[in-house]
């Protein structure tokens, strides 16, 4: 009688851990399909936003939290050891990356008009938010920085003056601080093209003639320049790797893109 229980109980017991045992590879097979379609869905959104980005920045150039916690530090404490040189960094790791920045410049003159000249509260309102948000974006930009202070100083609801020359002094302190450009190895660099003209003024230089030169991977200038102190003539090294390597991929796509529309027409 006994023995006759203990079969019983071990035939159940075979039927309990297979029905569990059926239930667990059932569980895995349907966590390993929802994990797949989630995977495959995320990578076409996420190849649908990068087909909108240069090729080869699509997978460093997106929108970087860092920077904007940076702009939020700047802005809101502004403190005495802010390292403007990693604020640039971020800058270039950004979607809004813009080394140029004429767009930009553009958009930013227009939105400031209209908060000057329009009599409709609402549109006013609404354009110096705008103009806000688009200066954090590019706080980075030496260019945006110095039409921000051009217009701040003529109308202070543009911003405070002295915490965009604070930001200024900073960028420009920073690209100062990069080299000495006396060779490519310790050349001055830059991430936005304004970056350039301002370092001239920052040293006193007067530029005589350039040689933009591209070996490989990389891009420099070759500046002949007078220092206007000690009127000595000397070479200046810039590194223009980061702007000219974005502005050659945004080129290339244009390239592109343009052959193709062409193909189907």
């Amino acid at each position: 009688m006994f023995g006759l229980f203990f079969i019983h109980g071990a035939i159940f017991m075979l039927k309990l851990n297979m029905t569990f045992f059926y239930n667990t590879i059932l569980g895995f097979a349907v966590l390993w399909v929802f994990c797949f379609s989630f995977s495959a869905m995320s990578t076409a959104v996420e190849a649908q936003t990068l087909q909108e980005r240069p090729l080869e920045y699509q997978f460093t150039h997106i929108n970087n939290p860092y920077y904007d916690a940076m702009v939020s530090e700047a802005v809101n404490q502004r403190p005495d050891n802010y390292d403007f040189t990693k604020l640039r960094s971020l800058y270039t790791q950004t979607s809004q990356y813009d080394p140029i920045g004429n767009d930009v410049l553009e958009k930013f003159n227009k939105l400031a008009y209209v908060a000057s000249t329009d009599e409709d509260k609402e549109k006013v309102a609404n354009a110096m938010l705008e103009y806000r948000t688009l200066a954090r974006s590019h706080l980075a930009h030496m260019g945006v920085i110095l039409s921000a202070l051009s217009l701040a100083r003529d109308d202070p609801r543009f911003g405070p003056v002295d915490f965009l020359e604070w930001v200024q002094d900073g960028l420009i302190e920073s690209i100062v601080r990069s080299g000495d450009g006396y060779s490519l190895n310790t050349s001055y660099d830059i991430i936005t093209l304004p970056e350039e003209e301002m370092l001239f003024i920052k040293l006193g230089l007067k530029q005589i003639d350039t040689q933009s030169v591209n070996e490989g991977y990389i891009f420099y200038n070759m500046h002949d320049v007078v220092d206007l102190k000690r009127q000595k003539r000397r070479t200046l090294f810039v590194n223009t790797t980061i702007p000219l390597r974005y502005l050659t991929a945004v080129k290339k796509e244009q390239d592109a893109t343009m052959k193709f529309d062409i193909r189907r027409r």
